[in-house]
């Protein structure tokens, strides 16, 4: 078998800034090619990122790898990372997350307000 460097594929609207409230939950999908295989490991500001299966989960499949924050908190903003490696190489792919918040209801009245042309 002819080793092929892992390559990473996702939707280009994650080459923007991610944003979210805080309390909500933010998944990054990255489909994976190579041969053999590739394991994935996830990054968060240059750490290792475990699974906790929680709050934070990991989820790797042969063609995919999936990265799910639950509740997500204003101190986990920053830049997450995926590399992924075989025999051939590794290659990686970096997201940035900013999370805004706490997201309240009077927020949410505000902009519910808003929309209805009250100028609240």
């Amino acid at each position: 078998m002819v080793a092929e460097l892992p390559k990473l594929h996702y939707d280009e609207r994650l080459n923007s800034m991610l944003s979210c409230w805080s309390g909500t939950s933010i998944t990054i999908d990255v489909d994976i090619t190579g041969r053999p295989d590739p394991t994935a490991e996830w990054f968060f500001n240059d750490r290792p990122l475990s699974s906790t299966g929680v709050h934070v989960n990991v989820q790797t499949y042969a063609r995919r790898t999936r990265l799910t924050l639950s509740k997500v908190r204003p101190g986990e903003g920053g830049l997450y990372k995926v590399k992924v490696t075989n025999k051939a190489g590794a290659n990686t792919a970096t997201f940035i997350v900013e999370v805004k918040g706490p997201y309240t209801k009077s927020v949410a009245v505000v902009l519910r307000s808003w929309n209805l042309g009250l100028g609240l």
